[in-house]
């Protein structure tokens, strides 16, 4: 039977388990992570960024600033707010 793809029919529990780990390097030693290494880096650095965020909102919410509302934009439109260059190999966006 070949691979088949999840379903979102089923339920399913999500389990997250924060454990404390460290690497050390020598100075001036090559840095090489493996890619599990350094999902685990991104995961963490991505969700300790939302906690920044949210605590920073609800501070701004609690002294009574409102969020601004934001029109997403494509790189590269006049007047945008996007600064986010993206790859050039995606064909839904001009290349400037």
């Amino acid at each position: 039977m070949g691979f088949k793809p999840p379903t979102h029919r089923k339920e399913a529990d999500l389990v997250m388990v924060i454990v404390e780990r460290e690497k050390r390097f020598a100075i001036a030693e090559r840095i090489e992570l493996a890619p599990g290494e350094l999902h685990e880096i991104c995961i963490y650095y991505s969700r300790l960024a939302d906690q920044v965020t949210e605590s920073f909102s609800a501070n701004l919410a609690a002294r009574g600033i409102a969020p601004a509302a934001v029109v997403p934009q494509r790189y590269g439109d006049p007047g945008a707010q996007c600064l986010i260059r993206p790859r050039l190999t995606d064909p839904e966006w001009p290349r400037a």
